[in-house]
């Protein structure tokens, strides 16, 4: 769109991942992202390249994904809070029932989904006990036990803070770069008969939320000693092999900004 005056476009939405393979565009795969990408480019005829806060991965939902992409200005016509809303019924019409676009704003020109967020919010949902319940089998992991509150408890202290999470992320072998993430929130309640837990951090690495999760329902069923989590942490060593959660479970929830943000 060079040479054309553009105006930047953020979306906040809601999806179902069961089916996809992922948020990132594939070729090969259906996707989120390129799900999107067919919607728009049909309602504008014209090209749209994304940027979303997070990338999700295979089988992962979001309620609070947040994305950003340009168009030319005078595609929103004279009414733009008029053509939005228009825009977002198409959308919506378009991508239901896997994807809902929750709102379409304006944004400003500068605002960047993945680089201006300063936090974001995942929350894993594990049903305890023998009794599976079907109709959670892509929201929901079964574990077929109790865990124990109180070492889980112990399990995640040493995980909230600055740390190098080498131990619990899949890094690409061609790919270089610090590990080093912040955990603002590791947090577990009983909400609705499930086990909730909430984590928050400045930003993830690949499976990183999947693998503490994993390791504190291990943590929880006494297979692995609370004071093993930090010597985990420390080692820097993914080669471990730490249990992985399935992705079903999980869910982006919130992508914090700067409230000053225009």
């Amino acid at each position: 769109m060079s040479g054309l005056d553009t105006l930047r476009l953020k979306l906040l939405l809601a999806y179902d991942g069961t089916t996809f393979h992922g948020f990132a565009p594939q070729i090969e795969h259906e996707t989120v992202g390129g799900e999107l990408i067919g919607a728009l480019e049909k309602l504008t005829n014209i090209r749209v390249d994304l940027t979303c806060a997070g990338r999700t991965d295979k089988g992962v939902h979001a309620l609070g994904q947040v994305v950003h992409f340009d168009l030319p200005a005078n595609l929103l016509g004279k009414d733009p809070s008029e053509t939005l809303t228009k825009w977002k019924k198409s959308l919506n019409s378009q991508l239901y029932p896997r994807i809902s676009v929750f709102e379409i704003s304006l944004c400003d020109g500068e605002f960047n989904a993945r680089r201006d967020a300063l936090s974001r919010t995942y929350r894993y949902l594990i049903r305890e006990g023998p009794n599976y319940v079907p109709w959670e089998k892509n929201t929901v992991w079964h574990v077929g036990q109790y865990l124990d509150r109180s070492l889980l408890d112990l399990g995640l202290t040493p995980l909230i803070g600055e740390h190098d999470f080498s131990s619990f992320c899949r890094k690409p072998p061609d790919k270089e770069g610090s590990l080093v993430r912040k955990v603002l929130e590791c947090r577990f309640e009983e909400r609705s008969g499930l086990l909730e837990f909430t984590i928050t951090s400045t930003s993830f690495c690949h499976q990183m939320v999947r693998s503490i999760v994993g390791l504190l329902v291990e943590v929880g069923k006494g297979k692995v000693k609370p004071s093993q989590v930090k010597s985990i942490l420390e080692a820097k060593d993914r080669s471990s092999s730490l249990p992985l959660a399935p992705p079903s479970g999980l869910c982006l929830i919130k992508v914090r900004y700067d409230r000053n943000l225009p």
